[in-house]
């Protein structure tokens, strides 16, 4: 199969740039483009895969959430998910991309779907890959747990928490609860994954809390008893999600789930036969 062309770019909002990646190539016209938002603490580089794996004829484009990859740090000091969706929405405008498709994974859901409640004209399907509930409790202990400020030093003692925070998000969930009570199912542990995503938090080393916490602080289920547009559910069974996809069962209005294999052949035919749908 001829490797696909990925092309990089940006595009400026008040505050500041946002990068992207976009395959180029004509779209199908009865299919609005189809935005690919990553998960914390990645970038867009993340979606290459799904980029690359994507057969349905459309406009593809993945940018990298504000305060990550190579994108501009969030406006207020203190983002929410409202925040996020607005800069996503401006980035939409600045791109002339009217109405599109939201394919979200983890965070990118979050901002994916709070986009959709804010702004219902903008999205019209929505696939998600993930959505963190948490209970009063855990919402405290991830908030001061989960995602740790970091600065740079002159033992350079980043680099070493960064590779040792990514491999612990692949054994425990949450990585700082380090039990076999809270042993994760699927987690991948390629080196060049693990360097890959190891350098885009050392990236945005002094920002990828932002998003995170925004995540921690979300009101999932009123988005969800908002929502207008269908949702589905990308199910690969790896579990530590669950009460994600049990409120998006009992309060989104036009929801669905499919389970598929986590490879992204399999994401990008779940998400292209969502899409074709009527």
């Amino acid at each position: 199969m001829q490797q696909q062309q990925i092309d990089r770019a940006f595009a400026r909002l008040d505050e500041g740039l946002i990068h992207y990646r976009e395959r180029p190539g004509e779209g199908d016209e009865a299919l609005p483009p189809l935005l690919l938002l990553h998960a914390s603490p990645n970038s867009s580089r993340a979606m290459v895969p799904l980029l690359e794996a994507y057969t349905q004829p459309r406009r593809l484009i993945a940018p990298d959430t504000p305060g990550n990859g190579d994108s501009m740090r969030p406006g207020p000091e203190q983002p929410e998910m409202a925040d996020y969706a607005y800069a996503l929405d401006r980035f939409c405008d600045v791109l002339d991309l009217g109405e599109v498709d939201i394919y979200g994974s983890h965070t990118g859901a979050h901002i994916g779907l709070e986009l959709a409640v804010r702004n219902p004209g903008r999205v019209r399907r929505i696939v998600v890959d993930g959505l963190l509930v948490l209970s009063a409790q855990d919402r405290e202990d991830f908030l001061a747990n989960y995602a740790p400020h970091q600065s740079i030093d002159e033992a350079g003692t980043q680099f070493h928490w960064a590779w040792q925070y990514i491999r612990d998000q692949m054994i425990f969930f949450p990585h700082f609860r380090k039990d076999l009570a809270h042993l994760r199912a699927g987690g991948i542990f390629d080196p060049q994954f693990l360097h890959d995503m190891t350098m885009d938090v050392l990236r945005s080393l002094g920002t990828y809390h932002l998003a995170y916490e925004a995540v921690f602080r979300h009101d999932v289920k009123a988005a969800l008893s908002q929502l207008a547009c269908p949702i589905r559910w990308l199910d690969t069974g790896e579990g530590y999600l669950d009460d994600g996809l049990e409120l998006m069962r009992a309060h989104a209005a036009q929801s669905s789930e499919v389970k598929l294999a986590h490879a992204p052949a399999d994401f990008t035919a779940a998400i292209a036969a969502f899409s074709a749908e009527s």
